[in-house]
């Protein structure tokens, strides 16, 4: 459940990065970036949520992690993932939407992963605990290609970056 803290840090860092590193909103795609990151703040609070939940629960009872997952991590996963998707088919940009669709896919893959944790909780299952680990390990990989396109993006149309978006890609490549 460690990796769950780290993702969610990674998450509120990139919100973060992402609403504070622009330019002059002078070009489309800079204003758009503008809108994007702001909404993308919308956000933080649940990852918060979850990061304190997740640093709180007690992995080697089984019964408590699944409290804290049925009641606190999905929950706000599905929030973040409702949140992802309407931000998605609201962005004007076609180049920045399909860069976030990574975010949304990221998204319903750990929730999907969290789920089928339960489930393997549940029935007792350590295939479903294995496949959930496969989604939770395929969100990662989502992340990555996510802060990867975000880069290229602001590095493409100007818009300031700093060595933040390399720090994202090295806690994400610890996991």
């Amino acid at each position: 459940m460690k990796r769950l803290q780290k993702l969610s840090v990674v998450f509120v860092l990139m919100a973060a990065m992402c609403a504070t590193m622009f330019g002059c909103a002078s070009s489309p795609q800079k204003q758009a970036f503008r809108d994007y990151g702001r909404s993308l703040q919308s956000d933080t609070e649940y990852w918060n949520t979850i990061s304190e939940a997740s640093d709180k629960m007690d992995t080697s009872d089984l019964t408590s992690a699944k409290a804290v997952i049925q009641a606190s991590i999905i929950p706000n996963l599905e929030k973040i993932e409702s949140n992802a998707v309407a931000r998605n088919s609201a962005i004007s940009d076609p180049e920045l939407q399909q860069v976030d669709a990574e975010y949304v896919k990221c998204i319903q893959n750990l929730k999907q992963g969290y789920k089928l944790i339960l489930e393997g909780i549940n029935e007792q299952s350590q295939t479903k605990v294995q496949t959930a680990v496969v989604n939770i390990q395929t969100a990662v990989s989502n992340m990555k290609d996510y802060v990867r396109g975000m880069k290229s993006y602001m590095n493409k149309y100007g818009i300031k970056t700093d060595d933040s978006m390399d720090d994202i890609l090295n806690q994400l490549n610890s996991f």
